[in-house]
Formats: C-alpha cells, structure tokens, sequence
C-alpha cells in the first residue's frame, strides 16, 4: 500500500472516530431507574364492602387468608346480649337508633304517648358505659322494672315501640318479657348465652322475638365494621349522629394508636411506649376524614393502629387504612393492610 493510500485509511478512520464522538457527546444521559420497593411477604390487603349507603354489619378475622368472616344488615337486630356464661351487659343498636327508657311500673298497661319518656342511649365505647350495665342484681335477677323500648328506624309506632322487663340472668341465659305499647300480646322468651361467642343478636319484633345466631365465634374475627351512634354533648340537646367505623372484639385484641411515626418505620422496639386500650371503639370511625371541597374521604394514612393480640403470648401487629372507596369508584369499601411487627 503506497503512502497516498494510508493516508486516505487513516483520514477515514480519523474522521469516523470524530462522528463517534460527536454522536456519544450528544446523546442524553441516561436516567438511573429506581426499582419500587420489594412487596414485603408478611404484608397483608384487605378490602371489604360496607355497600355504598354502609347497611352491611361486617366481622373480620385478620389472621384468616378468608378474612370476612360473616355479613348481615346492620337493621337486623336491635339488642345484643352479652354471650358469656358470666355476662349480664345488654347493648343497644345505636346505628338502628335504638333508645331505652325505664319506667316506674311493674306491668305491661297501655301507654298513649311512648316518646314522652325520657330515652338513653349507649356510649359508643362499651363496657362499663352502656345502660343496661346493671340491670340486675348480684344473682343475676331484675328489678322487675318495665322498660319501653324504641326500636328506631322502622315503619310505624305498632312496630317501633314495645314494652320489655328483664327478670333473670344465669350462666344458660337470660329470661325476659316483651309486649306491644298497649300492653296486649305479652311473651315469655329465653334468650340462650354460648360461651363460644361475644354476643346473641336479637330482633324485638313486637309479635315474634328472633334470635340471630350470625356473629362467628369469639376466636374468629377481631373487628367489626358497622353503623353506630355518636353523641355530640356540646349540642343542647345532644345532637346524634351515624357514622360508619368499627368496634373490636375486646375479648381478642386491645389496640394503641400512633399518629407521630411512618407507618415502615414502626418495629416491635416500639411497643412499650405505647398505651393500648380495650374500648370498643378505639379504632372507631376516624381513620378517615371528609374533604368537604372534593365531597370525597380520605383514609388518614398517617395513622397506625399497632393491635396486640391477647394470649398467653402477646403478638402485636401494626394497621392502616389506605383507601374508602371500590374500584369502581363507590364508597363504602374500607381497604387496609397489616403485617406482624418485628
């Protein structure tokens, strides 16, 4: 190759290393792709569905790959019986509106005017602050009091008022005694504990008491979600009102709440500092908020609910609420996640 023709080579070679250059020079640099984090395999998702107008009463097992463990309308029952062997609380279904009021009399005598009497209600939080806590003595037997009972949210007067008195408690059950306003129609009923259950649901149809056997079994489920009754005390009268949250099983679990630290960031570490409580409500209804400019909720992600599940070796696990509304967009549909804490 004569020297005219190296030359000629190299210029080429000179001239395409240049374009090389030139095209790494003005291309853009890469971005570097952040992998989201890995699903972490002790993570679990819930999503259960209230109905759009929240008429479904929903139980919950968080330890169960199944969780919803049973569904009924929350205007099934009126009073729940405590289902214990020991028991004797008697509670209200403050989402159905349903009041109490205690007579002076002994006998079922035809009353004109029901709502003249002076109704109370149950806290929200349970125990101790319902108002049928001690209805009966140490033996377990009634003051032979009548009571009148409004049922709430149903059609007419016939069916929304009715008298009851509650003679006796004992570890079987309870006797009671029910009949319309006027005092006609009087039934004996027995309404029978199961210690394997938190409740007996019961239906104070005037004409003919039903007992729900619907709630599963106290080691099958840690929350409800239901419609429940809220007193607004600074109201004169108190003003009542709905909402839609959950009571526990007070039985299983106990619960702390921790709105300060990132939901990630709380360990097992962090548990002592924590007072855990064993109101019903504790977790209740406020894991969400209303954006009155959107008319939407939010769940209150900032919020965990670190829940210890009783036993003779507690386990704690950490809570949240991440959305209330279904894929297509409707209310209604609480979605959460938990995972054990470590």
């Amino acid at each position: 190759m004569n020297a005219k023709k190296v030359i000629a080579t190299q210029s080429i070679q000179f001239l395409m290393f240049g374009l090389l250059l030139v095209l790494f020079a003005c291309e853009k640099a890469e971005k570097p792709y952040v992998l989201p984090p890995k699903p972490n395999a002790q993570l679990t998702v819930a999503q259960i569905n209230l109905g759009e107008k929240y008429t479904e009463q929903v139980y919950v097992n968080l330890f169960d790959s199944v969780p919803v463990k049973a569904s009924l309308l929350c205007s099934a029952w009126d009073l729940a019986f405590d289902a214990h062997s020991t028991g004797f609380r008697i509670y209200m279904n403050g989402g159905n509106d349903v009041r109490i009021a205690k007579t002076t009399g002994t006998a079922f005598l035809p009353i004109q005017s029901p709502e003249q009497f002076n109704f109370k209600w149950d806290e929200a939080c349970g125990g101790d602050s319902i108002f049928l806590n001690n209805w009966c003595n140490s033996n377990g037997i009634g003051s032979d009091t009548v009571y009148i009972v409004d049922r709430g949210l149903v059609p007419s007067n016939e069916q929304r008022y009715l008298q009851l008195k509650l003679l006796s408690q004992d570890a079987n059950g309870y006797a009671i005694e029910i009949a319309h306003i006027d005092g006609s129609n009087k039934q004996s009923h027995a309404i029978l504990k199961d210690n394997s259950k938190e409740h007996i649901l019961v239906k104070l149809n005037p004409d003919q008491l039903e007992q729900l056997n619907i709630e599963p079994n106290t080691n099958n489920w840690q929350l409800c979600f239901l419609k429940y009754r809220w007193i607004y005390y600074e109201f004169k009268p108190p003003l009542f009102y709905h909402v839609t949250g959950i009571f526990i099983n007070t039985n299983q679990i106990e619960v702390a709440v921790d709105s300060t630290h990132n939901y990630e960031d709380i360990a097992l570490n962090a548990v002592p500092q924590y007072q855990f409580s064993s109101k019903r409500d504790i977790i209740g209804y406020d894991w969400k908020i209303y954006d009155f400019t959107n008319g939407k909720y939010w769940p209150r992600k900032y919020v965990t609910y670190i829940i210890a599940l009783k036993g003779p070796v507690k386990k704690y696990y950490k809570l949240r609420f991440t959305d209330f509304y279904s894929s297509n967009g409707l209310k209604g549909s609480p979605k959460f996640e938990w995972m054990p804490l470590y």
